[in-house]
């Protein structure tokens, strides 16, 4: 879809974004956000992450998988 395109676009540019990061980057709301990337992650195109920020503070974050890199 092309939601999916958009999100994939913004985090191949800027990795590891919130969800509310996303959504702010995309255009789009935090739900439509939410509902998207989990099939993005089954299809081996985003991946889940974690960041702390702050004082023991720590948020999930997402990354587009990268591709064809040398091992």
């Amino acid at each position: 879809s092309s939601q999916k395109a958009t999100i994939l676009r913004v985090l191949r540019t800027n990795p590891d974004c919130t969800a509310s990061e996303l959504a702010l980057m995309c255009s789009l709301n935090e739900v439509q956000i939410r509902k998207r990337l989990p099939d993005l992650e089954r299809e081996g195109l985003a991946k889940p992450g974690i960041v702390r920020r702050g004082l023991n503070r720590a948020e999930q974050t997402w990354a587009a998988v990268v591709t064809g890199e040398a091992i």
